[in-house]
C-alpha cells in the first residue's frame, strides 16, 4: 500500500510539474530588426506563405516571419493571403495539394508548429485574416485544438499573435494565454492620434509593440509608442536607405520581402 501511495504521489508531482512549465512559464520573444513578410519573398515573389520562401528567409538569416492565415472551407487553419488564385474558399485538401503558382508547397498551421519544433529559433508573428468574433474564435481554437492533439502546446509560445482591435485580445486569452502580442493600427486608426495614445495605454502590459504601416511613420508616433515602453514596427519595407533611416530613428524591427541585412 505504501508502495502505491508514493507511486500515485510521484505521479501526481510529475504531471503537476509538466503542466505548470506549458502554462505558466513566460516566453518571450526577443523582437526582430526584420521580420519575414508573407514568410519572405522567394524568385522576386511575395505573399506566398510556402515552405520554399520559409527556407529561403531562413538561410538568408530571417529567424521571425509574419504568415498569414486563413480557415478552408472545412475550418482548417492554412497558411494564405487571400483566396483568389482559387475563386472561392477551397477544402484543406484541395488546398494543401495544390502548388502556390505551381511551384510552391502550401503549408498548415500544423507544418508551421512542426518548423517550430525542428528550428527553435524561430518566430511567426500571426497576420488572421478575420476580425469578426466568431472566425477569430474558430480559428485560434483551431489552433490551440491541433497543438493539444499533436503534442504541440510548447512551440505555441513561438507565436508573437498579431491583434486588430482589444476585442480580439480577450477573445484570444479566453481560449489560451499567449506571451507576446504584437497591435498592429492598419484596421483601426488612421491620423487619429487620440486613438494612437489610448491603444498604447491599453496595450503597455499586454503588447510587444505596435505595428503601423510604412506611409503612416513619423517620430512623433515612435516617442508616443517608446514613452509606453513598447517597440514599434513598419511594414512593409523593401527600400534599404528607409530601412536604416527608421533603424537610426529606434525603429525596432521591419516587416519586408526582401532586405536581409
Amino acid at each position: 500500500m505504501k508502495v502505491k501511495i508514493c507511486l500515485i504521489v510521484l505521479l501526481f508531482c510529475f504531471f503537476g510539474i509538466r503542466d505548470y512549465s506549458i502554462y505558466d512559464r513566460k516566453i518571450i520573444w526577443p523582437g526582430s530588426s526584420l521580420i519575414g513578410h508573407g514568410m519572405f519573398g522567394i524568385d522576386g515573389v511575395t505573399y506566398t506563405n510556402s515552405k520554399e520562401s520559409f527556407y529561403n528567409g531562413y538561410n538568408l538569416g530571417i529567424r521571425t516571419f509574419e504568415i498569414d492565415l486563413g480557415l478552408t472551407s472545412d475550418d482548417v487553419v492554412v497558411l494564405v493571403h487571400d483566396w483568389d488564385r482559387f475563386g472561392y474558399v477551397p477544402s484543406s485538401d484541395s488546398f494543401l495539394s495544390n502548388k502556390i503558382l505551381d511551384r510552391y508547397t502550401s503549408l498548415s498551421i500544423i507544418d508551421v508548429l512542426l518548423l517550430i519544433k525542428i528550428y527553435p529559433d524561430v518566430w511567426f508573428v500571426t497576420d488572421s485574416k478575420y476580425v469578426d468574433s466568431v472566425m477569430i474564435k474558430k480559428e485560434f481554437s483551431y489552433i490551440v485544438d491541433v497543438a493539444k492533439r499533436y503534442n504541440l502546446l510548447l512551440e505555441l509560445d513561438h507565436l508573437v499573435i498579431q491583434l486588430y482591435n482589444q476585442e480580439m485580445y480577450s477573445i484570444i486569452e479566453s481560449i489560451y494565454h499567449f506571451d507576446n502580442y504584437l497591435y498592429t493600427m492598419y484596421m483601426n486608426w488612421q491620423d487619429n492620434y487620440n486613438k494612437f495614445v489610448e491603444i498604447c495605454d491599453w496595450g503597455k502590459d499586454k503588447l510587444r509593440g505596435i505595428v503601423l504601416f510604412d506611409g503612416w511613420y513619423n517620430v512623433n508616433l515612435l516617442k508616443i509608442v517608446k514613452s509606453y515602453g513598447l517597440d514599434l514596427y513598419v511594414h512593409t519595407v523593401n527600400d534599404l536607405l528607409k530601412s536604416k533611416m527608421y533603424f537610426r530613428d529606434g525603429v525596432r524591427g521591419i516587416y519586408t520581402d526582401f532586405i536581409t541585412c
